[in-house]
């Protein structure tokens, strides 16, 4: 039967402590002689076999221990050599050896694959062959990992490409930008210096536009008093035209009355003419029945011969008053034509006094409007000189700007070409892990 030391001197312990009270009970019994010598001497050496034993077996079990503390360590190349104990001592050599082997075969084959791994190689597997139980499960997992690592470096491999062209894109698009940034700042800066240069002249021009406009107000308001004035002289105008319309009319009604009386003087005058006519008429026929008489008619000859007389002298008479009337007639004539030619000039001449003083009432109240435009006017002068001045602080803003974000442009390109540097360096290491 194969014992171990352990066993053995559990054996020779428990059969020396039979003899020793054997030898106990027969010194109690008197019985002496070489029974009792010779149970004592069995006994001892059952004892000193049994420490023997224990010693092998400490022996033994700090070689386990030594092992054990040197795996504990990292050491896993240590092993138990000489296994010259049989039993359960034996066993649990065997199986500390046996425990280290798998143990070491288990981080060699991973110690292997991960160092495949780390260079970016992923088809070095541990070898589940011959491991048991939980290593073989964990085997299992470390390859199941290792290839979704692979696929997966491979996937990540694929998007860093992908990536890098589009960031690539990205930087080279940003760095247009930046320079078209650049650009535009540079234009926008100039454009703000040539609008603080331009808004110098506006506010320049704008000065004397206000002051123009205050004396263009000035003069409006001049000329709306005047217009006033006008407008009142005008209506007084347009009465005393109206008055001599008024005595026109009147007096071309007398000039009227006097050429009717001048008619009826005419008619008369024709009477006295016939009258005359027949007057000596009545001469000639007294001459002539006085010529008959002889003379006895020598006197009536003689006063008809004088009536013959004043009656020739009363038809010149006639003829002169007639003409007198006849002219008298026509100067009366013409007179009512041209009192009644006045009174139509007089009128129109109302009328066009009516239509001035309407045009000037007119004119004075756009003249009164334009003054009040012209003083928003000048209002609006004193505000966009305000505002033209608030636009050329602006443009000098705007150019303090364009240069920061000049400047700002320029850094952004410096950090985009770092930036395409840094991740062309990052592609490339993540493909040479790959």
């Amino acid at each position: 039967m194969n014992l171990c030391s352990l066993s053995k001197a559990q054996g020779a312990t428990a059969l020396a402590s039979v003899l020793a009270v054997v030898a106990f009970v027969l010194s109690l019994s008197g019985a002496t002689g070489i029974s009792g010598a010779a149970l004592l001497g069995v006994t001892v050496a059952l004892l000193g076999y049994a420490v023997w034993c224990q010693y092998r077996t400490a022996v033994a079990v700090d070689e386990v221990a030594d092992v054990c503390r040197k795996a504990a360590r990292g050491d896993l190349e240590a092993r138990i050599l000489s296994i010259r104990q049989a039993g359960r001592i034996g066993a649990i050599q065997k199986s500390v050896n046996d425990m280290l082997d798998v143990t070491d075969a288990y981080l060699r084959e991973a110690s292997a694959s991960m160092d495949y791994a780390s260079r970016g190689k992923y088809f070095r597997k541990i070898l589940a062959r011959g491991l048991p139980g939980s290593f073989r499960r964990s085997a299992t997992v470390i390859n199941s990992g290792t290839d979704s690592l692979g696929r997966r470096v491979v996937e990540i491999a694929d998007l860093a490409t992908q990536s890098g062209t589009h960031l690539d894109q990205v930087a080279g698009t940003l760095m247009g930008a930046a320079t078209d940034l650049e650009s535009d700042a540079g234009q926008m800066a100039a454009a703000a210096e040539k609008t603080s240069q331009q808004t110098s002249g506006v506010l320049s021009a704008s000065d004397r536009a206000s002051r123009n406009v205050a004396t263009v107000a000035s003069a409006a308001e001049q000329l709306a008093s005047s217009i006033t004035e006008i407008s009142c002289q005008v209506a007084g105008s347009s009465t005393s035209t109206e008055r001599a319309v008024n005595e026109a009319n009147r007096a071309g009604t007398e000039i009227r009355t006097l050429a009717d009386a001048a008619m009826r003087i005419g008619d008369v005058v024709k009477l006295i003419s016939a009258i005359a006519e027949q007057t000596n008429l009545l001469a000639l026929n007294a001459t002539i029945e006085a010529a008959r008489a002889g003379e006895a008619g020598r006197g009536f000859a003689v006063v008809a011969s004088e009536v013959k007389s004043l009656a020739n002298q009363t038809a010149k008479a006639t003829e002169e008053i007639s003409a007198k009337v006849g002219e008298m007639q026509q100067s009366t004539t013409n007179s009512v034509a041209a009192v009644e030619a006045i009174a139509q000039t007089i009128t129109e001449i109302n009328g066009i006094t009516a239509s001035i003083a309407t045009s000037i009432e007119q004119q004075g109240l756009a003249t009164r409007e334009i003054a009040r435009n012209v003083q928003e006017a000048s209002s609006g002068t004193s505000q966009m000189s305000s505002n033209v001045t608030g636009i050329s602080e602006a443009a000098a803003d705007t150019g303090r700007v364009a240069s920061r974000v000049n400047s700002a442009s320029e850094r952004v390109h410096g950090e985009v070409e770092t930036l395409r540097r840094e991740v062309t360096q990052f592609l490339q290491r993540l493909t040479s892990a790959a």
